[in-house]
């Protein structure tokens, strides 16, 4: 779902109302149910390359890797239920992944698996700082999940189509994927999702794919 801000005053004068801003967030708080079986949820936390944000976050959201991963994950159980809790916001950074995850956590929300993104590039242009920055924050993050007994799984950084990063910028970016793959904490796992680059130098994504759909 999205949100959509009106201009003007459509109550007075419903005629105002004019839906031209889109927002990439949802405005309902949550909402909670019971299953008769026991079910699955998988924690998403990134930003729009994991909201599967489309056309500038004004398009269709049900087409991303994630909407795609969790229709595979429900064909290969049948018999679970499984949902996915997306708090990935688009435009955010590194630095407002844990801040995400903590507030989920915090209000009491359910999952069962926190799927982690390491970087984003709407950080700013990779630089070891950054990166040293992305991992740390990753690190704890995953110690966040531990504590709440739920395993994590790191997506790594993606190939950059929307920005033109230089090729030693990019190797920055590359390093980010190095140590995401090489984490070798309990209950980690990585997603690489590099492999869908083109293996150029900087790299791209091919051109199936687009960043954040």
């Amino acid at each position: 779902h999205q949100s959509i801000r009106m201009t003007g005053d459509g109550v007075t004068t419903p005629a105002n109302f004019q839906p031209t801003t889109d927002f990439a967030y949802c405005m309902v708080p949550g909402i909670e149910y019971f299953s008769k079986r026991p079910g699955f949820t998988m924690l998403v936390v990134g930003d729009s390359i994991s909201a599967g944000a489309v056309n500038s976050n004004i398009g269709n959201f049900s087409n991303g890797w994630v909407r795609q991963l969790t229709n595979l994950v429900r064909a290969a159980l049948p018999g679970t239920p499984i949902e996915t809790a997306n708090i990935s916001i688009p435009n955010a950074g590194s630095a407002t992944f844990l801040s995400h995850l903590n507030a989920y956590i915090t209000a009491g929300g359910k999952f069962d698996v926190a799927i982690y993104s390491t970087f984003s590039p709407n950080g700013g242009t990779p630089t070891q700082a950054i990166i040293d920055s992305s991992l740390s924050l990753a690190a704890q993050a995953i110690d966040i999940c531990k504590t709440a007994g739920k395993p994590t799984v790191l997506v790594g950084p993606t190939p950059n189509t929307a920005l033109a990063w230089t090729a030693p910028q990019d190797a920055f970016r590359l390093q980010a994927r190095t140590e995401t793959l090489a984490a070798a904490y309990s209950h980690v796992t990585a997603l690489d999702t590099n492999v869908i680059g083109d293996g150029a130098s900087p790299e791209r994504f091919q051109t199936a794919y687009t960043t954040d759909n």
